[in-house]
């Protein structure tokens, strides 16, 4: 009889072990297979609102041809300095996203070079299943080289428009197929005609970061 039961726990000790493991198996599945929610991790959250300001230094040293020139090169010091918001708003199953950015410019000699920049961009998705369409528009506001081609920091201008979808492929795989538009105008130059660009892309497949199962 006692080895009876004793048979009988180590049987019951056994099933809620093998069931335990696969709870776990399951959670960590799940953990990895799932994207982070950026609303989430954001470090406000107002409501449906989630934002996380940032600052960032972007450059702190010494250009050594501020105008691109072939002759006597003249260099300065420079700084660039930039301060935002990164936002999420849930709308029911949607998501509104949002980067907010104003960017400064600094030169310690040619004044003529400083500059305030404005970087946004807004984003509207509906996720799915396993799919995720998205739809965005961008604008930017800053004085630097529009190309290669021209060595004058010129204020111009840029309206962007993106759609596309991404699509998971596997549980820790996903592509991104997408079209853009970028249109640049100058407004130091009225006369400079709009450039258009246009992109049709599918990104290279990223892979989904696994996160704690006790998070």
């Amino acid at each position: 009889m006692l080895r009876t039961s004793l048979r009988s726990a180590a049987c019951l000790r056994l099933v809620l072990a093998s069931i335990a493991g696969v709870l776990l198996c399951v959670n960590v599945a799940a953990a990895q297979s799932t994207e982070p929610d950026p609303w989430e991790q954001a470090r406000w959250r107002f409501g449906p609102l989630a934002v996380t300001p940032t600052v960032q230094l972007r450059n702190l040293g010494v250009d050594t041809n501020v105008f691109n020139e072939v002759n006597d090169p003249k260099k300065d010091f420079t700084t660039t300095v930039a301060g935002g918001a990164d936002w999420w708003l849930r709308l029911g199953r949607a998501r509104l996203l949002g980067t907010d950015v104003v960017e400064g410019v600094y030169f310690a000699t040619y004044a003529s070079e400083r500059s305030i920049n404005y970087f946004h961009r807004l984003t509207f998705e509906y996720p799915l299943n396993r799919i995720r369409p998205y739809v965005g528009g961008s604008y930017v506001n800053t004085k630097d080289r529009p190309g290669y081609e021209i060595d004058a920091r010129a204020r111009h201008t840029e309206w962007g428009t993106r759609a596309g979808v991404a699509i998971r492929a596997t549980g820790k795989t996903i592509f991104d197929l997408s079209a853009s538009q970028i249109t640049t105008r100058s407004l130091a130059m009225p006369r400079f005609r709009a450039r258009i660009s246009r992109r049709s892309s599918i990104a290279k497949p990223r892979r989904l970061r696994a996160r704690s199962a006790t998070s």
